[in-house]
């Protein structure tokens, strides 16, 4: 009985100790210089995504099949890359003005070289612009390589005043 009687005291001597240097090291820690620390944190949310497009085609969006359109019509190539050990995320979007009058509906997207309808994607809005999602994927010291290319589903007719303004966009 003795024995635990001493155990007893001997573990709450220990918490004691323990809360009391806790309580006397943090003035101390507090009075350190922390401008290091917010230096630091500024690179917490740096993307250390990079992309580069390979060549700017000018679309026309003519009316052709999706067999046609693989072969015939040029790409638009786009490299993402993460060359560090971090682990970074992107979104590939197709960002499409709303003042375009073209008809979104009749346009196919070729994703390296799977065909879509751009309808098919999932999109979302704001004032100025439809966001379509082509992609989202996460890299670490590698690099994603995009071949893209659009035009009309075959038997579209095309009407030479509409417009179609767009972008491709890393977020």
């Amino acid at each position: 009985m003795n024995r635990i009687n001493r155990l007893k005291i001997s573990i709450y001597k220990d918490i004691l100790i323990t809360l009391f240097l806790v309580l006397v090291s943090i003035p101390i820690w507090l009075s350190f210089d922390l401008t290091e620390l917010e230096e630091a944190k500024k690179y917490d949310n740096y993307n250390y995504i990079n992309y580069e497009y390979l060549n700017n085609p000018h679309y026309t969006l003519m009316s052709v099949s999706d067999d046609y359109g693989l072969k015939n019509i040029e790409t638009q190539d786009i490299v993402v890359y993460n060359y560090t050990k971090a682990d970074a995320t992107y979104t590939l979007v197709l960002r499409i003005d709303k003042n375009s009058t073209i008809n979104i509906e009749d346009i196919r997207l070729n994703v390296n070289f799977e065909v879509q309808a751009l309808t098919n994607y999932r999109f979302y809005e704001d004032s100025k612009y439809y966001y379509y999602i082509i992609d989202s994927d996460s890299i670490q010291g590698s690099s994603q390589k995009y071949v893209l290319s659009m035009w009309n589903a075959e038997n579209i007719e095309q009407d030479i005043n509409k417009t179609f303004d767009y972008d491709f966009v890393i977020m």
